[in-house]
């Protein structure tokens, strides 16, 4: 059994069953039929159940094939029928051979594989052997949540997938992660064999170096809400869902006013707002989002804009959600409502 597009999963080899991630990850968190996305249960060719009770629990949804793919069924924690209460899941069933009974798992049972191959990874990586999975299995797991999965039920079936070590203070905000990473990406030498800067950096260094004199001329403290930078992080995950986020910048007190290229170190992050959606074509609604988020920043900090935008997730997305956003400042530049971004603004993948 392997989770596809997963890259701690290896090649897949003949007899193994492949189970769609994002299918996987989208049930975590769900209690009956009538929770799931419609663009779930498009895949599955479902609709929300029509059960006489009308507690939307309803009978097993098959796919749309009769191949072995996964077919979702209603259960209980305890492997019962379903009572319409908080004890109620959405299982995956298996038909792994003709001859016998599909398997049932929860959705946080197939995702804890996918933890478990992670620990391994990074227990080999580490110089360790393939036997003593008391050793690894025991290792902690930080997890990058994204927002639009950032429910109570959600969260708890993700530490629960994790298993042992987890809590609430390991899961983290997909954006926020995005944010650290891109600090820590070394870019490629220049002809001179020096690193290129960070541009991500350079950018919020200069908006840094910006307020604080600007603060200084003004007769202002040199701490304060009006010389942190603000910067938008926008991510999706195509066919499921798009976060996007606002998030003030607090700069290393020690180091403020560097102007330097390789920017002072960013102290804390705070999230001023945020706008997270489930949807199976996420760009379209982006230009709502970012309306959305600047309106939110204009009524807290009036006359503030963001330095930059960054985008994250694969690759590929990280690009078209670039273009995209290149997209909408061309389109709209020259607004003068104040609602969206300032064509300048530096747009990094």
């Amino acid at each position: 059994l392997v989770l596809k597009s997963h890259p701690i999963s290896g090649d897949v080899k003949e007899g193994m069953e492949v189970v769609s991630v994002p299918h996987v990850t989208q049930l975590l968190g769900a209690r009956r039929m009538s929770d799931l996305d419609a663009n779930i249960r498009a895949l599955y060719n479902a609709s929300v159940s029509t059960a006489t009770n009308g507690d939307g629990i309803g009978d097993a949804i098959a796919p749309t094939d009769t191949s072995t793919r996964p077919t979702l069924t209603q259960t209980s924690l305890d492997g019962g029928e379903p009572k319409n209460d908080d004890y109620d899941r959405i299982a995956v069933s298996l038909s792994l051979h003709s001859s016998k009974k599909p398997l049932t798992f929860l959705p946080e049972e197939l995702v804890g594989l996918s933890y478990s191959k992670a620990k391994l990874w990074a227990h080999l990586s580490g110089g360790g052997t393939e036997e003593g999975e008391e050793v690894y299995g025991d290792y902690p797991v930080a997890i990058p949540l994204p927002g639009y999965a950032n429910s109570d039920a959600g969260l708890e079936s993700v530490i629960e997938a994790a298993g042992v070590n987890c809590n609430e203070g390991l899961v983290y905000n997909r954006g926020i992660c995005a944010l650290v990473g891109a600090q820590k990406i070394s870019m490629n030498a220049n002809s001179n064999g020096q690193p290129k800067p960070n541009k991500l950096l350079q950018c919020v260094g200069g908006e840094l170096e910006r307020l604080g004199k600007l603060a200084k001329l003004q007769e202002k403290p040199m701490e304060g809400e009006h010389t942190q930078a603000l910067i938008m992080l926008v991510g999706y995950t195509a066919g499921i869902g798009m976060e996007s986020y606002v998030v003030q910048l607090t700069p290393n007190t020690n180091q403020k006013g560097d102007s330097s290229p390789h920017t002072p170190a960013i102290a804390g992050y705070k999230t001023l707002a945020s706008y997270c959606y489930r949807d199976a074509n996420p760009l379209d609604n982006l230009e709502d989002a970012i309306e959305h988020l600047m309106e939110t920043v204009q009524t807290l900090l009036p006359g503030r804009g963001v330095c930059a935008v960054l985008t994250y997730g694969t690759l590929g997305e990280q690009k078209a959600a670039a273009l995209e956003l290149l997209s909408i400042l061309k389109a709209t530049a020259g607004d003068q409502n104040g609602s969206l971004l300032d064509p300048n603004t530096k747009v990094t993948p």
